[in-house]
């Protein structure tokens, strides 16, 4: 139930505030990242796609109330995922094959019937500034930037959870930029606490967001903690939203595109297609 979910994932985040924080950790432990200017390999590509899925299913500025309902969200998602077929051939096959799932202003959960497969996506903050989504992205971001998890992974656990219980043995992979890869780095950390709950066999992080109030306790510093993901961050050279990100796998850092701001999401996108890279 959505309000058991809620109260879990309250002492489920406190617990990963105060772990990433360094509270309860011993003072010897090293950080788990590698970094590197490592290039995504196909399948970080195709996450990096699906990363920016979730903002196609936030209405137009201006519209109307009903255009947030559910079947809304689904077929503008639906329509994205037509168009990425086409921006990125490469990938083409596969994003055909995806079912849309579940979509929300948020979070949005694809199906791969054939390979028995789900993707979660969530939605980074709104750079359009729509009124369904600005307040609440705001207040998130907030969160995160003091060194906090965001609140939102309350819903969007709930969400996940009937989805896994629809597809039952399916293998999950998370995704997410920005803000959208911070709620699925929670997200997995919620999933890993319940062992009723479907853990993610593999997450990709695009410049998640980051606090650099973290380097104000030296030696403390942790990273999410993540026993039985595999996670996989991804950073722009310079960017300082995702500066400070301390993550419990491997953490690739890229040299900036010239032609994008360093947080865009188009620079872990494929190269050649650059309809879809800004």
């Amino acid at each position: 139930a959505p309000n058991v979910v809620g109260r879990e994932l309250g002492h489920t985040l406190a617990v990963g505030a105060a772990a990433a924080a360094g509270v309860g950790t011993s003072e010897g432990e090293g950080e788990a990242s590698a970094q590197g200017d490592v290039e995504a390999d196909e399948f970080g590509e195709l996450q990096a796609i699906l990363a920016g899925i979730p903002q196609h299913a936030v209405p137009p500025r201006g519209s109307i109330r009903a255009e947030t309902a559910a079947h809304r969200c689904v077929e503008r998602v639906a329509a994205a995922l037509a168009r990425a077929s086409l921006d990125y051939p490469k990938h083409a096959s596969t994003i055909r094959g995806l079912e849309v799932v579940h979509a929300s202003l948020d979070l949005v959960c694809l199906a791969d019937h054939d390979g028995r497969r789900m993707f979660t996506t969530a939605r980074g903050t709104d750079n359009n500034l729509r009124h369904t989504t600005l307040p609440r992205d705001l207040g998130n971001d907030t969160l995160i930037a003091l060194g906090f998890g965001p609140v939102r992974v309350r819903q969007v656990a709930a969400s996940y959870q009937s989805v896994c219980e629809a597809l039952p043995e399916y293998t999950s992979f998370g995704t997410g930029h920005s803000l959208g890869a911070t709620v699925i780095e929670f997200l997995a950390m919620w999933a890993e606490s319940g062992p009723e709950r479907r853990k993610f066999q593999r997450i990709d992080l695009f410049n998640p967001g980051s606090s650099p109030l973290r380097r104000l306790l030296p030696g403390r510093r942790r990273p999410v903690p993540l026993t039985s993901t595999k996670v996989c961050a991804y950073c722009v050279s310079g960017d300082f939203i995702s500066r400070f990100h301390l993550s419990s796998g491997t953490k690739n850092v890229l040299q900036p595109r010239k032609s994008l701001s360093r947080h865009a999401l188009g620079h872990f996108l494929p190269e050649g297609d650059e309809v879809a890279a800004r």
